[in-house]
């Protein structure tokens, strides 16, 4: 039995329950291998691995699962990516408030457009006004292996969301332009930089940004045609990132450590600022407390505040918590796709609650919204309409691409339905990170609803509500 830190005293850690509770989740969902890492303060306490590694690709079913077998941790890459950003602020090397043009005066948007008031800041947070990433693998083209050749040329293709700082929307190309910023400024290629300044002192040995790294064995199964491209330059500060869990949870400690919301250089790696990435800059109207920092997704479980992110994509998927005042966190990595993530979190919770933590609190309640006055239409670049009708004082009906779904509110300003038995399995129905249902929250500038978003999916109104029945849209793009 080993132990995790609590403010101080101990939690017994039952390295057979964590066992039992990995095995019995792959057995029952079919899942190939598993590995899961319990740390603290200090970094790994136990780690436990079960399975094989990828079934359905060839020369993969003989090898098991080990404690230390590398996986791709997709957009858990996006946290990397800001702890190592926030240390270079920390230090002066830059700062995430400045223009982003400043730093990269050739970058230009669509159209020619001037970046303007973007800046590093807007790019973690999600809220530069760059696009969801289905709209960006649309159209987008692989050949140049150079980050900032692949970025620039990327954000000058993609249309808009927004104004800097007006509307969250999720962005592959935000983090791996942010990541091209700390090239420039340091004069080092991303992934040399992030193991100089980020791997080697945290002891993570086994991961790397590198573009020339194997895509690791244990991917569930190969990638759908329909897949978004996934393995290209522009990708790497955002979701090309191999480790393994034990490293990952060294990063996580260093959350730990630095989460008290100081600036000092962490005695043992000697990185700083990481805390930063704990502030939030966007909310994220979901039926949970959630919330978006720079790179790091922050929830609350029983009061307590809770940082990290998620990743998956084609037969992988990969979560890092960690919970600052508790001292203690996981990681979780597995190779199936993130049609299990319900199940996932279920599992998650119940190890949470063997060490006294609560399932994700609800969201708050702030700005009343009446059914009536979100009704209307919502229109987003790449995607289908979404068409809300209010059919009673705290219901509404949500229509997009054929699909209707009834939503009862959750929330002052959050309307949500279950996920689980509806068959829905793409873009824009599947729940957000950290969501547990489909959801539509709605957000107003001043006397309209102004933006809907749907499963963190960002819509802008166009239309208030009509009569009659809902009109349909066609095939979401999203």
């Amino acid at each position: 039995m080993s132990v995790v830190a609590d403010r101080g005293r101990g939690v017994a850690v039952d390295e057979a329950s964590l066992r039992a509770r990995l095995e019995s989740f792959r057995r029952r969902h079919g899942v190939p291998g598993a590995v899961a890492c319990l740390f603290d303060r200090a970094g790994p306490v136990v780690t436990v691995a079960s399975g094989r590694l990828g079934a359905g690709l060839p020369g993969t079913s003989a090898y098991a699962v080990r404690e230390d077998t590398a996986f791709r941790a997709y957009s858990v890459a996006k946290l990397v990516t800001a702890t190592l950003i926030c240390a270079l602020a920390a230090d002066g090397t830059l700062e995430l408030s400045a223009p982003v043009g400043e730093y990269l005066p050739e970058l230009r948007l669509r159209h020619g457009a001037d970046p303007g008031a973007i800046t590093l800041r807007h790019l973690l947070g999600h809220t530069s006004g760059l696009p969801p990433d289905r709209v960006e693998a649309a159209g987008s083209r692989g050949g140049a292996r150079d980050l900032g050749r692949a970025t620039l040329a990327e954000v000058r293709r993609l249309p808009r969301v927004g104004e800097p700082g007006e509307v969250f929307s999720y962005s592959n190309a935000g983090t791996s332009l942010a990541g091209h910023v700390a090239e420039r400024v340091t004069g080092r290629p991303f992934a040399g930089l992030a193991r100089e300044r980020l791997f080697a002192p945290l002891g993570m040995a086994a991961s790397t940004f590198a573009l020339t790294a194997p895509e690791p064995r244990l991917r569930h199964h190969p990638p759908s045609p329909s897949d978004p491209p996934a393995a290209h330059a522009r990708h790497v500060p955002a979701a090309l990132c191999f480790t393994t869990a034990p490293d990952l949870a060294r990063l996580g400690a260093l959350h730990l450590r630095q989460g008290a919301g100081h600036d000092t250089a962490d005695p043992l790696s000697g990185i700083g600022g990481v805390a930063r990435a704990h502030r939030p800059v966007a909310d994220i109207p979901v039926e949970v407390d959630l919330a978006y920092g720079l790179g790091t997704l922050l929830t609350r479980r029983g009061g307590l505040r809770v940082v990290g992110h998620e990743g998956f994509h084609a037969g992988m998927w990969c979560k890092l918590l960690a919970i600052p005042e508790l001292g203690a966190g996981l990681v979780w990595a597995d190779n199936r796709g993130a049609e299990l993530r319900a199940a996932r979190y279920e599992v998650i919770d119940a190890i949470l609650a063997e060490h006294g933590v609560a399932p994700p609190d609800r969201r708050p309640g702030t700005g009343w919204l009446p059914a009536a006055a979100v009704a209307g239409r919502y229109w987003r670049v790449g995607a289908a309409p979404v068409d809300v009708d209010a059919t009673g004082a705290d219901d509404l009906l949500a229509t997009c691409g054929g699909h209707r779904v009834p939503l009862r509110r959750a929330a002052p300003d959050v309307w949500a339905a279950p996920h689980s038995g509806t068959g829905l399995a793409a873009p824009p129905w599947t729940p957000h990170m950290d969501s547990r249902a489909i959801t539509a929250g709605f957000r107003s500038t001043g006397p309209e609803t102004a933006h809907l978003h749907l499963n963190g999916l960002p819509y802008r109104r166009t239309a208030a509500a009509t009569t009659g029945p809902a009109r349909l849209g066609g095939s979401d793009g999203g």
